[in-house]
């Protein structure tokens, strides 16, 4: 695991070092995930997920949304609802 120390700034941000944003493909507007746990903050690469079951296979996107194949197929199955 590798450490680095960085200073919160006045606006309480914090800069991601270059190689660990490269090492996670992480470019800008990439989604994070923010956790807090007892005294540590936790970052995450947010993957992308399923709107409607948060699965994280076989995603598509549709109109600026992530669905997965077994959420297009019930959808699908649902055309005269």
């Amino acid at each position: 695991m590798q450490t680095i120390t960085k200073t919160v700034d006045e606006m309480g941000r914090v800069m991601l070092p270059t190689p660990m944003r490269t090492a996670l493909d992480l470019g800008v507007g990439a989604p994070v995930q923010i956790t807090m746990k007892d005294d540590e903050i936790i970052i995450k690469k947010q993957n992308a997920s399923c709107t409607f079951c948060g699965c994280e296979e076989t995603i598509a996107e549709l109109n600026g949304k992530c669905i997965c194949a077994h959420c297009r197929e019930l959808l699908c199955s649902k055309k005269g609802v």
